[in-house]
């Protein structure tokens, strides 16, 4: 199979979809993988990591879905990649699109197969691609929130983890998902 990491151009989003370490693996069973050229360097894996464990390196993300089979992304692809995608695509990537029909309804129009990683789910019914970013957004939560308690972002000035002669504050989670859960531990041990 002929698999195609692009470069992500969703906005704030740096992450690439497969490390140099998982192109190796995919490599030894035979599959081809592209890599669009600085696809990892913004979380630090060089297009010379890429190039070393067997991938190829295409400089346009045009030339890199022209390539490809299966499209290897960590978000949804966004307006300006549409019209790379076709029925012989299949992208595996966080999609979200319950929350944005629209881009559902354009993606379909592609003849794209599409698999969510957010709705992959084991046997035990975990879902084991969608708990890591969860736990990471959990935590985050209570950093960003802290971040608005303090003064000069027009908050009270208020901290949230406890010191000596300092009443703890109350934090109130909504939800005891993943996500809700690592929030809570954040909260408790911050």
């Amino acid at each position: 199979m002929k698999i195609g990491v692009p470069k992500e151009i969703k906005n704030n989003e740096y992450r690439v979809g497969l490390t140099p370490e998982s192109v190796s693996e995919i490599i030894k069973n035979n599959h081809e993988v592209f890599i669009q050229k600085n696809a990892g360097t913004e979380i630090g894996f060089s297009n010379e990591q890429y190039e070393k464990v067997g991938a190829t390196i295409i400089e346009t993300a045009e030339e890199l879905y022209k390539n490809s089979e299966l499209i290897v992304k960590v978000k949804e692809p966004v307006p300006e990649e549409f019209g790379y995608l076709n029925d012989k695509h299949t992208v595996f990537a966080y999609l979200h699109l319950a929350g944005d029909p629209k881009t559902g309804l354009e993606l379909a129009s592609t003849g794209i197969t599409g698999i969510a990683l957010e709705t992959v789910t084991a046997d035990d019914g975990s879902m084991p691609l969608l708990s890591p970013m969860s736990s990471i957004a959990g935590q985050l939560s209570i950093v960003v929130g802290s971040y608005h308690l303090l003064k000069p972002n027009k908050g009270m000035g208020t901290l949230i983890g406890a010191l000596d002669d300092v009443e703890r504050r109350v934090v109130t989670v909504i939800g005891a998902g993943v996500a809700g859960t690592m929030a809570i531990e954040k909260a408790i041990n911050n």
